[in-house]
């Protein structure tokens, strides 16, 4: 099955790869006309941006044969950037699929079907990869009013305004503004899309559904379930820290023993080394379970919401922020 799939996807570039060249080749040759006629130095450029994009599809569609799908991703990727053109980005969320960087082949099926120029099979094709892709990724979109970078999991200093896929989850997202300041901001990504619009000011970014269809609040037995959960973690964190102390004391009584017997005592050494060594596996557990209550308390949604309205009313809302020294998290239903 995987097999086919890898030819499928072979199959697929290929019809792409003429096209492009060929699209490529005739820039590079108009271009060349017109750096000669009008001696245009920003036309050169162009013209070389063409040809640097056509070998880098060339290396893309070599190292792809050559089953270095990630390499060849991030050729396709870096020919898309110097010359745009749909089929390319196409064939880099082929390639990223094959490599299984599924994130950022929902992302450049996303891009493709965005841009254009696809054929109809191709776009038949990126449909159906993004939707059975999406079905694990939520589809994120930021917003800035000033110049800002953002980075999380596979994104690093991408600019805003941007759109990407996220897995199912909570994600802490950094933002580099061009002021030089830095915030963290907690993103949750669902199967709803998700607009996030940054404040760079040090108010609280504002999320809401980029769709009108608001997003179910969770059952109240759900929400037991996490919050019970977390108390359960940390309850069990303390259990251990109790046990780790307990251990302690009985290793370090354990080799004051062993000392006294002017380290004769051999029974008195192999308490004082396994007494140990379960106080320290006790301190790694109440640190585990100490970190996972806590994420389950600060991530379950608050227990006294009011019920989401109905109709034409506004979507759900959330405001958050995390800055120096200061943690903030609001909903508005």
């Amino acid at each position: 099955m995987h097999r086919d799939s890898t030819t499928q996807k072979r199959t697929s570039f290929r019809r792409t790869r003429l096209r492009f060249l060929r699209t490529a080749r005739g820039v590079c040759a108009g271009l060349a006309l017109v750096t000669c006629t009008a001696a245009a130095p920003a036309t050169a450029i162009a013209q070389d941006k063409a040809a640097e994009a056509a070998t880098l599809f060339e290396t893309a569609s070599k190292a792809f044969e050559k089953n270095d799908f990630t390499a060849a991703a991030s050729a396709f990727d870096k020919a898309y950037r110097l010359m745009p053109h749909g089929a390319t980005i196409f064939n880099a969320g082929l390639a990223w699929e094959a490599a299984g960087e599924k994130a950022r082949a929902a992302d450049a099926y996303l891009e493709a079907l965005t841009f254009g120029g696809l054929n109809d099979t191709q776009t038949t094709d990126a449909s159906k990869k993004l939707k059975q892709l999406e079905k694990a990724l939520g589809r994120v979109e930021m917003r800035s009013p000033v110049p800002a970078r953002v980075s999380v999991l596979h994104l690093q200093y991408a600019n805003t305004p941007l759109r990407a896929h996220l897995p199912f989850g909570m994600h802490i997202v950094r933002v580099d503004y061009a002021s030089g300041a830095t915030r963290y901001y907690p993103v949750q990504s669902s199967a709803d899309p998700l607009l996030v619009e940054l404040r760079p000011d040090g108010g609280e970014a504002t999320s809401e559904a980029a769709s009108k269809t608001t997003a179910p609040r969770p059952s109240s037995s759900k929400l037991f379930t996490q919050k019970t959960l977390g108390w359960i973690s940390l309850g069990g964190a303390a259990a251990f820290s109790g046990a780790a102390i307990i251990l302690g004391l009985q290793g370090w009584s354990a080799r004051d023993e062993f000392v006294e017997s002017g380290s004769t005592n051999q029974d008195a050494h192999d308490r004082a080394v396994s007494y140990r060594t379960w106080a320290n596996v006790s301190w790694v557990g109440a640190g585990l379970l100490g970190a996972t209550g806590g994420a389950l308390l600060w991530t379950a949604p608050p227990s006294k919401a009011a019920p989401p309205k109905t109709g034409d009313g506004p979507p759900l809302r959330v405001t958050c922020g995390l800055g120096p020294g200061t943690v903030s998290l609001f909903g508005a239903f």
